[in-house]
């Protein structure tokens, strides 16, 4: 039975709302400790697990076949634990850089822009960061235009999306606006789907360019940072927000979505509750609602990602048919404990650990946009002369001048 649930909260609360979904069993929390077991003694988890690690006795690691370099394994742990002693603290927000155009209505370059973040975004960044240390730099964000520039740039499209375009994203290449045998209304919805998709591919290379930028641009080992859309600020109240949602989230994560608060566009899966408390989802498939009408986890407000992840969720990528990011960066994993011939357990993860917050850690504000480009060339507008009685009447036959004679 598929049932949507809103818990009306008092003094003036958002309504709070998960969709169930009988397809999938609730997560428990043994499930969660138990394949954060596997991953503090595995390669791939080890360093979200230091204590664990740290702490394991002689024996255990004697007895663990991927841990034969687990001293190694701890030293780097303490040394990324030395750069940030948190872990989990932000070491940078990123924020789209607006688009600029003449008077006329050019597109400047991206590098012939100031790459400076709106002065009132960035004071409001700075404050509810609560730190002067944190770096608040400008990323690109793709426009439409952009997309249909990559679409028709086989060599452009080929490094974005290696493995072609998902089915929603192929609608962006479909130009036609009209089509024969098809009514006003089709060709109207045909052309909102047509800006949706080529949207969501400006937004898709803008995030893969973003991440392939931090990875390559970390100074840490470790980081922490957070992703922001245009529009979209931390809330008053973060600061202390992400203090507890750090402490309630698993600690595999990889990545967490950030949220305004619930919304009926973006629903979560009540089965996929791993805190009570922060509202804390998993992102699991499937991606569709049970009624097929929605999607789960839908969109993007903000997230935040971790460095030591990005060379895994790049890969996901790179390797995937390009589609909405939130729905590539969903939570697939695997964990396995094989005993080995000589009697030595091997403790292996793959994947990517993915959760949504449910809590208004976001705030939506009114961005001062530069001023909309002149057209280059405006029609004249015709006036339709209004004809009066006395002209509409008509003028009496011209005799000829035989007639006249």
């Amino acid at each position: 039975m598929i049932a949507l649930v809103f818990v009306a909260l008092l003094g003036g609360a958002s309504a709070q709302e998960c969709i169930h979904d009988t397809r999938l069993k609730q997560i428990t929390s043994s499930e969660i400790t138990a394949r954060e077991g596997i991953q503090g003694f595995s390669k791939d988890g080890m360093w979200k697990m230091p204590k664990l690690a740290q702490h394991a006795t002689e024996e255990q690691l004697e007895d663990c076949a991927s841990c034969t370099d687990a001293e190694v394994q701890v030293e780097l742990m303490q040394a990324q634990m030395g750069e940030n002693p948190l872990l989990n603290d932000l070491d940078g927000v990123y924020y789209p850089i607006q688009n600029v155009y003449t008077p006329t209505g050019f597109k400047l370059n991206f590098k012939d822009i100031p790459h400076e973040v709106p002065q009132k975004v960035h004071t409001m960044l700075e404050h509810r960061t609560g730190s002067l240390n944190i770096a608040i730099e400008g990323y690109r964000m793709y426009a439409e235009s952009d997309a249909d520039r990559l679409i028709k740039n086989k060599e452009d499209l080929s490094h974005l999306a290696p493995e072609g375009m998902g089915p929603f994203f192929m609608l962006a290449k479909d130009d036609a606006r009209k089509k024969k045998n098809v009514n006003a209304t089709e060709n109207v919805n045909k052309t909102k789907l047509i800006r949706e998709a080529k949207r969501a591919v400006a937004e898709y290379a803008s995030h893969v360019h973003l991440l392939k930028d931090i990875e390559k641009s970390s100074p840490k080992g470790s980081g922490v940072y957070l992703i922001l859309q245009e529009g979209f600020v931390m809330s008053p109240t973060f600061k202390q927000q992400w203090k507890k949602v750090v402490a309630e989230a698993p600690k595999d994560w990889d990545i967490l979505f950030l949220r305004t608060g619930p919304s009926t566009k973006s629903p979560v899966r009540c089965e996929d509750k791993v805190s009570e408390e922060q509202k804390i989802y998993e992102m699991r498939r499937p991606v569709t609602t049970p009624d097929g009408q929605g999607k789960f986890y839908n969109g993007i407000d903000g997230y935040v990602v971790r460095r030591q992840s990005l060379p895994k969720l790049l890969r996901i990528l790179k390797h995937s048919k390009a589609a909405p990011l939130s729905e590539l960066l969903m939570s697939v994993h695997t964990e396995e404990k094989e005993r080995l011939k000589n009697g030595k357990i091997n403790y292996n993860v793959d994947g990517v650990y993915s959760y949504a917050v449910n809590e208004n850690l976001l705030q939506k504000v009114e961005v001062p946009r530069p001023p909309a480009p002149k057209p280059l060339f405006t029609a004249p507008v015709i006036q339709a002369k209004v004809a009066t009685k006395e002209e509409t009447k008509p003028e009496p036959a011209k005799k000829s001048l035989l007639q006249s004679a």
